[in-house]
């Protein structure tokens, strides 16, 4: 079974029976064999899933807010 078929059949709670889990992510997602994923200080993520804050935060860089000094 594929990622695309995995994919088709969200609606089905239960993993494939065939196909067991290569690992899981940094949020206790399992991923399979074909799952496009990266890794970030030692923390897996999907690729699809990345985004900014998830990457700086992963990193350890802190996100700050712009203010006008005085």
């Amino acid at each position: 079974m594929t990622a695309l078929d995995r994919f088709a059949a969200l609606d089905n709670p239960f993993p494939p029976e065939d196909e067991l889990p290569v690992g899981c992510t940094a949020d206790g997602t399992p991923y399979y064999e074909g799952d496009e994923i990266v890794t970030l200080n030692g923390e897996v993520y999907f690729y699809d899933n990345l985004d900014v804050d998830t990457i700086l935060t992963a990193l350890g860089i802190s996100i700050q807010t712009a203010m006008q000094e005085d």
